[in-house]
């Protein structure tokens, strides 16, 4: 069993992502992110299943895990078809592809197409192309980002300590009425995020007394 090197936990000053979720009452949730100095936010309605604020969660969650083909995601998952030969000549079988979701704000959406960089597999960090679509009755629009993994991983991990803390976890999903902060996913995207663990080197077996304090650890 690993522990965290506390004295090497690397907390960022700045990062070019940054999200936050605001749940409301009734089912909605305010999203507000800045994606390289591009702002926007959606009024999502989280009383539809696959629309949640966890969505990202669940996408930093899976470009960091090789090997969650098993696992079941509350967003539209997709890997890579057939075998990946990488630059070495070396094959594999389990590669990220992209991720998609929707968030609803009745009657307009934001739908989140997001994928994997295959140049950087195996690399001690990826590139993940976004694209974000915009569409409501007076607007389209488009926004189109390339973010460094680290960048995003570090940004949903802080975005959902500092939720987590605020409400708690039974708080929040009363508020959103389908969301649930998954607390496994969270510590692996943040152990991520803090230099911790690699993606290449997918290995997580921290202690019960270091998975609650990085758990609460302020970023």
């Amino acid at each position: 069993m690993n522990s965290i090197d506390w004295n090497n936990v690397i907390i960022r000053k700045d990062c070019p992502v940054k999200f936050e979720v605001c749940p409301r009452e009734a089912g909605w949730a305010d999203v507000n992110c800045c994606i390289n100095a591009i702002e926007f936010t959606s009024y999502v309605a989280t009383i539809w299943h696959t629309s949640i604020p966890t969505g990202l969660l669940e996408t930093a969650y899976f470009f960091l895990d090789y090997d969650n083909r098993h696992e079941n995601f509350l967003v539209e998952t997709e890997e890579y078809e057939g075998v990946f030969v990488d630059n070495d000549g070396n094959e594999w079988a389990d590669v990220p592809g992209k991720v998609c979701f929707v968030w609803d704000e009745e009657p307009s959406t934001y739908e989140w197409n997001i994928s994997f960089d295959l140049q950087y597999f195996h690399k001690p960090d990826a590139m993940l192309n976004i694209t974000v679509k915009r569409s409501s009755d007076s607007e389209n629009k488009t926004y189109k980002f390339n973010v460094w993994l680290s960048d995003f991983a570090y940004a949903v991990a802080k975005c959902f300590t500092e939720c987590l803390k605020k409400y708690g976890l039974n708080t929040y999903h009363f508020y959103t009425w389908t969301d649930d902060i998954n607390i496994r996913k969270l510590l692996i995207v943040k152990a991520f995020a803090l230099k911790q663990m690699s993606i290449d080197d997918f290995i997580y077996e921290f202690n019960f007394e270091d998975e609650m304090k990085l758990l609460q650890l302020d970023m």
